[in-house]
């Protein structure tokens, strides 16, 4: 009996924890958002416009063409659309209802209110992500240190950014032992790839070669499938989307990191220092998938923390971090 009333305690509390996270977000997505939510929405409005059809390699007016996989894109597309579909139904209120408050389409119409349908999928994450780690830790203050931090809130809710996303589908892929998952993280954003050889090993010690690669093929079909949506090939523009993704070609893109004491926080080329900085970060890797292999009785604790050291060590080694870069290593330390 103690111990059922201390477990409904600590549900309780999580729904609360879960309740104030979400008013806060809620409240935020409409104050301001990321200058990126631009491109998100010209691609999306001009598929739907036009055609899925090629759309990864379509001329984009004022931006580049779409860098993000299937699963963004898809997510972008659906935010546009049901934007649209309030904005159509509240037009329509307006103009045949007369009790209807004509003074909420100005809400509607401030060009902060479309971006918000952007960042539902962000929210919607975010408290799964806070979901996951009371789950695997029973611990309220563990889930909160990541429901209430407002470098969290700011990251996904104010600018609109979906690092967290990817990071929800990672954490499930690890805790279900699912290629699924695994397929939807690597299909949101393609900075998930660094995270593939920590689940294969997982995957390989629970599961065994013969599951393992099963799990390979299944993620490659998915691929296969969804970037047929757009008839792109999968690998070819998955690798070219890779290369462009980030935007930067500076050494530092204002992320705290050690390379600030060469860029000096300047818009400064990396020519000479991303090579050293690549292979660095090889031996980096390597060294921790060794480290690895040899645990003998490999848990999920070993999964996060070498998860957490390979995310922190890419903001910490490699040039062209963006700040909001170290983001994907929270979940993991926490």
């Amino acid at each position: 009996p103690h111990h059922q009333i201390r477990m409904t305690r600590r549900i309780k509390t999580l729904i609360f924890l879960l309740f104030v996270s979400l008013v806060l977000r809620l409240f935020l997505v409409f104050q301001v958002y990321s200058g990126d939510l631009n491109n998100h929405m010209t691609w999306a409005a001009q598929i739907l416009d036009t055609t899925p059809q090629n759309a990864y390699y379509q001329e984009y007016p004022g931006v580049m063409m779409p860098t993000y996989p299937p699963i963004s894109l898809l997510n972008f597309i659906s935010s546009e659309f049901v934007y649209r579909q309030v904005m159509t139904v509240a037009d329509y209120l307006n103009k045949n209802i007369s009790i209807f408050p004509s003074k909420l389409i100005w809400l509607f119409e401030d060009q902060d209110f479309r971006p918000a349908f952007y960042k539902i999928l962000n929210i919607v994450t975010d408290l799964g992500i806070g979901i996951l780690i009371y789950r695997l830790t029973k611990s309220n203050l563990l889930s909160g240190l990541f429901l209430l931090n407002p470098a969290v809130w700011y990251l996904s809710s104010l600018w609109g950014q979906i690092d967290y996303v990817p990071i929800f589908f990672i954490l499930l892929s690890y805790f279900y032992i699912s290629p699924f998952y695994l397929g939807l993280a690597l299909l949101t954003k393609q900075t998930t790839i660094l995270f593939i050889p920590i689940y294969l090993i997982y995957s390989y010690y629970k599961k065994g070669l013969k599951k393992t690669l099963f799990d390979f093929f299944y993620v490659f079909l998915l691929f296969a499938f969804s970037y047929f949506l757009f008839t792109a090939n999968p690998i070819t523009t998955y690798i070219d989307r890779l290369n462009t993704g980030s935007g930067s070609v500076w050494i530092n893109d204002n992320a705290f990191n050690p390379w600030v004491f060469v860029s000096q926080m300047r818009k400064t080329p990396d020519n000479q220092y991303r090579t050293p900085s690549v292979f660095l970060y090889t031996i980096f890797v390597f060294t921790l998938l060794i480290k690895l292999i040899n645990i003998k009785k490999i848990k999920l604790y070993n999964m996060f923390w070498h998860s957490f050291l390979i995310s922190a060590g890419a903001f910490f080694i490699l040039t062209r971090m963006h700040e909001r870069y170290f983001a994907p290593a929270l979940p993991f330390l926490i």
